[in-house]
């Protein structure tokens, strides 16, 4: 379980997600695509959040790994 309850990644997924789909059911769907290479990530969405100063500071979010949930 995560010590922070953030928002969830660019694929909707949050570890609520995860858990009511099951972990070891999650985490073995992962491991099995990683064996067989067939494990795909999403790209990284990139976004520029403003700051105090007026320069803008990139903010990169990515998914939790595979969008089985």
């Amino acid at each position: 379980m995560p010590l922070e309850q953030g928002a969830p990644g660019v694929d909707g997924q949050d570890f609520a997600d995860i858990e009511a789909y099951g972990v070891q059911r999650w985490l073995g769907e992962l491991a099995l695509a990683l064996r067989q290479e067939t494990y795909r990530p999403d790209p990284i969405r990139r976004v520029f959040i403003p700051k105090a100063n007026g320069k803008l500071r990139p903010l990169a979010s990515r998914p939790c790994a595979v969008g089985s949930a």
